[in-house]
């Protein structure tokens, strides 16, 4: 089943997450702004992908981060299909694997 990673603000802080119910999670948010949402098949990777990128710049132990209009960039284009990070946890260890297998070949 597929699910949505979102990217919302509310004041001058963002927030990523995951649902099934986008509707229903914006309307328990009420977020000032819905920047992007987008569906996948595996949304808590790329979350969690999204969440190590941005580590430094997370509020402990929420959702929130403080993004510089460069950082909002950028985790608007990694939600995108062109984004360089990988969609899935299979893409995640594909890219790994063959990075393996090239270093192993040098």
């Amino acid at each position: 089943m597929a699910s949505y990673v979102y990217l919302v603000r509310n004041s001058d802080l963002y927030k990523i997450g995951t649902t099934n119910n986008l509707q229903r999670e914006i309307k328990i948010l009420r977020p000032d702004e819905i920047i992007k949402a987008l569906e996948v098949a595996d949304s808590k990777s790329l979350e969690a992908r999204l969440f190590r990128r941005y580590k430094a710049k997370r509020i402990p132990d929420s959702g929130y981060f403080r993004l510089t209009k460069a950082e909002l960039d950028d985790c608007k284009k990694q939600m995108s299909k062109k984004g360089a990070l990988p969609k899935s946890l299979s893409a995640e260890v594909s890219i790994a694997l063959t990075a393996s297998l090239i270093l192993a070949l040098f």
